[in-house]
């Protein structure tokens, strides 16, 4: 804490979207809000590891992977609540729009289908699949 280090585990380099697979249990309810006391915490974040990997990643992209975390669970679910559909899902959020700090145009084809892989294994996770 004195340093200001923060250790992730296994996440996305730097400027990259995290990828949530659907072939690994997880509680993302418990990482979302561990990751957000982290983020609005009152500890200075200097230093992201993530853990195992010798790439890097940034406090900043960090912070921009929960926010797009964060965003994509919450209104996954609100949309689910509302009686909406997957196929609204997938059009209603859009890189370039909601989360340009992602975007790149060289590389849009492959943060699409990211994109849209985390978009089906979070409505998967709120429908309880």
């Amino acid at each position: 804490p004195e340093e200001g280090l923060v250790a992730v585990g296994d996440v996305s380099p730097e400027r990259w979207l995290p990828r949530i697979r659907k072939d690994i249990a997880t509680d993302f309810p418990s990482t979302l809000q561990n990751w957000g006391r982290i983020v609005d915490g009152s500890r200075k974040i200097t230093h992201v590891n993530m853990a195992h990997s010798d790439m890097y990643l940034t406090v900043e992209t960090f912070q921009q992977q929960f926010a797009y975390l964060q965003a994509l669970w919450l209104g996954l679910k609100e949309m689910q609540e509302g009686g909406r559909t997957l196929d609204e899902a997938r059009t209603r959020y859009s890189i370039k729009e909601d989360f340009p700090y992602f975007y790149d145009e060289r590389t849009a084809a492959r943060r699409d289908a990211l994109h849209k892989n985390n978009i089906e294994v979070f409505w998967d996770l709120l429908k309880g699949r």
